[in-house]
């Protein structure tokens, strides 16, 4: 369980560290700093969601519900303050998973 809970600090951490340089870039009117800052994180930004939609026992894909104005980024935003459950071990790469054994 003490692995579980540095996951999750590593999670918000790394939410965290993303909303405070981006508001000090935004801040500083930085223009080509902040969109270099947003190219290198996109990768590990959509990671960490699709992570966090995971331990809720959703797809990934459901991150696509953040393209409807509005109510797709509320729902994620629904989503993503849920408490984790067991219905994302499906989704856990420590379980072997044999698809075609009975």
């Amino acid at each position: 369980m003490e692995i579980l809970r540095g996951v999750q600090a590593g999670k918000s951490n790394f939410v965290l560290f993303n909303f405070l340089v981006t508001l000090i870039l935004a801040l500083v009117s930085a223009g080509i700093l902040s969109v270099i800052y947003v190219i290198l994180v996109i990768v590990p930004s959509v990671a960490v969601a699709v992570r966090r939609l995971h331990d809720v026992g959703k797809s990934g894909w459901m991150l696509l519900a953040g393209l409807v104005p509005i109510i797709g980024s509320l729902y994620l935003l629904y989503l993503f303050c849920l408490d984790s459950n067991d219905a994302g071990d499906e989704y856990d790469s420590s379980a072997p998973y044999f698809p075609y054994d009975d």
